[in-house]
């Protein structure tokens, strides 16, 4: 699934990114569940599938604990040939 995320979130004309684009992409791809507004945060509250947000908070939450120790795994985006085999 995070491979998936990577491959449809990378800017379609790039070759290679740079350490601070990978940032930017990652950055993104924490806040990937996150609800935008409070208006969107009130839907959420009101939803019937609030426990699947729940779960992935859970997820989110779990990742932005191992982005901030060890690290995530993703592909090397730094490299022409790694980006191209990801496409």
């Amino acid at each position: 699934m995070k491979l998936a995320w990577f491959k449809d979130n990378i800017p379609k004309d790039a070759t290679s990114l740079s350490v601070p684009e990978i940032k930017q992409l990652m950055a993104k791809y924490l806040r990937r569940f996150k609800a935008e507004t409070k208006a969107e945060q009130r839907e959420v509250e009101h939803c019937s599938v609030s426990m699947s947000i729940d779960m992935s908070n859970a997820l989110v939450d779990q990742e932005m604990r191992e982005y901030k120790t060890a690290g995530l795994s993703i592909p090397d985006l730094t490299s022409k040939v790694h980006l191209e085999k990801l496409r």
